[in-house]
């Protein structure tokens, strides 16, 4: 475990041991691909369960989303969470002052638990995944950057963010650091390759 006091990368550890890290990309506008099986209410839209959707994270909608994401808890993997089933064994810190600068959603975390800052460290567990509700508009269209999509994610609420192994935005979508990072632009634009309550 990091010694209290001191810096690593962008990262700070308080006298506490907590791990605290200031405007951190948690998702960005971007198309990734989902099984219709994962899409909200993807049997009322006639969707197929195994077929591939590329849905777009337009930036208008993650900019108003980003408010209902503050005060979210930040946990070891997905699991959809409220105040009833709070999923206590998964919170490892939270997620705060969460805003929009074109194209991510970024925002301030501050993680609680060794075991999890530990999974950050070692890169087991850094990448970054929102899970949230949305309205599926499934309505084809066109991105800025010339990307096709079969539908757009309207009406985003946050329920949590995610630590995960990989995460479906990409590698760039992690706890940050000073560390530089080898983009995978397939991840980004798989073209180039070619929930309720989740988003991943």
């Amino acid at each position: 475990m990091t010694e209290p006091n001191t810096v690593f990368d962008r990262r700070r550890i308080d006298t506490d041991g907590h791990l605290f890290v200031d405007k951190n990309r948690i998702s960005a506008a971007r198309v990734n691909q989902y099984y219709g099986r994962e899409v909200a209410d993807w049997q009322r839209l006639g969707l197929q369960a195994n077929k591939l959707y590329r849905l777009y994270r337009h930036p208008d909608e993650l900019r108003r989303a980003a408010s209902t994401f503050h005060g979210k808890p930040l946990l070891i993997d997905h699991e959809v969470v409220n105040a009833n089933e709070p999923a206590q064994d998964r919170v490892a810190g939270a997620v705060n002052n969460v805003r929009f600068e074109s194209p991510y959603l970024l925002a301030d975390l501050v993680v609680w638990r060794a075991d999890a800052i530990d999974l950050i460290k070692s890169g087991m567990q850094r990448q970054l995944s929102c899970g949230y509700r949305y309205d599926a508009d499934m309505r084809a269209g066109i991105t800025p950057q010339c990307e096709a999509y079969d539908g757009v994610m309207r009406n985003i609420v946050g329920n949590h963010v995610a630590l995960v192994r990989q995460g479906r935005v990409g590698p760039d979508v992690q706890v940050a650091d000073s560390a530089p990072f080898v983009l995978d632009i397939s991840r980004i634009f798989p073209s180039a390759a070619y929930i309720r309550n989740g988003g991943r």
